[in-house]
């Protein structure tokens, strides 16, 4: 077999030295501009599934310590809120008392009509419980979904007869002077004023919760009277 300096011939080596010599003295130069380019460049987006979507993360929101404080009050007070809403009021209220049925069913103190569920009969309880003192709206639906009553506007009904009003193409009839409505009428409108407003003040946190104490100090003592559960509100 023929060496490779055999095949080699003239200056043909001496030229390939040369360019060996070249490729080794800058190779180093070479080597490392290749390597930094390497990470040059941020790396390419890449699909996490066939959509398409990319999974490159958006850089995080960090806050300041007075904007997470923030955010948390702000939070906190949206829960309170929606806590007091007359829907969760009457759920957590509901929930209770039919814990309590179920417990008196259960150690056989109470027994419920034929027919008759737990959920149904702490509904009909905590519903008698708010109509008594005027807490239950008629604008509310069956599961209490609406504002308190002394969250609504107050509407008052006037003292002085109201003209019936003319179709728009009639003229215009001379004004009549206002009349007060009868004895009778302006009594009648004072008695509903007066439950307007005590049924507004019962609707109100403070009167609400003072009434429940005064509901399960009632309770506790027919239930230390007679040494059993009951459903006080239904039987």
């Amino acid at each position: 077999m023929a060496c490779l300096g055999d095949s080699i011939r003239g200056d043909g080596l001496m030229r390939l030295h040369a360019a060996l010599a070249a490729i080794e003295e800058n190779f180093p130069k070479l080597s490392g501009s290749m390597t930094l380019s390497r990470f040059n460049h941020p790396p390419p987006l890449y699909a996490s599934d066939l959509s398409g979507t990319t999974t490159r993360s958006p850089s995080p929101n960090i806050l300041t310590k007075d904007q997470q404080s923030r955010r948390d009050r702000r939070d906190r007070l949206l829960d309170e809120r929606t806590a007091s809403r007359p829907n969760h009021q009457f759920r957590q209220q509901r929930a209770e008392e039919e814990e309590r049925i179920i417990e008196a069913d259960r150690n056989q103190t109470q027994c419920l009509r034929v027919g008759e569920s737990f959920s149904e009969v702490a509904y009909d309880i905590v519903k008698k419980r708010w109509v008594e003192p005027g807490i239950w709206s008629d604008k509310w639906t069956s599961t209490a979904l609406g504002r308190w009553k002394h969250e609504e506007p107050l509407e008052m009904e006037s003292d002085w007869e109201t003209d019936p009003e003319v179709p728009p193409y009639f003229p215009s009839p001379r004004p009549k002077p206002r009349r007060l409505k009868s004895d009778d009428a302006r009594r009648q409108i004072a008695d509903r004023r007066t439950v307007l407003e005590r049924e507004r003040e019962a609707s109100r946190p403070y009167y609400q919760f003072i009434y429940q104490i005064s509901k399960e100090r009632e309770r506790i003592h027919q239930k230390t009277a007679s040494g059993e559960d009951d459903f006080p509100e239904r039987y």
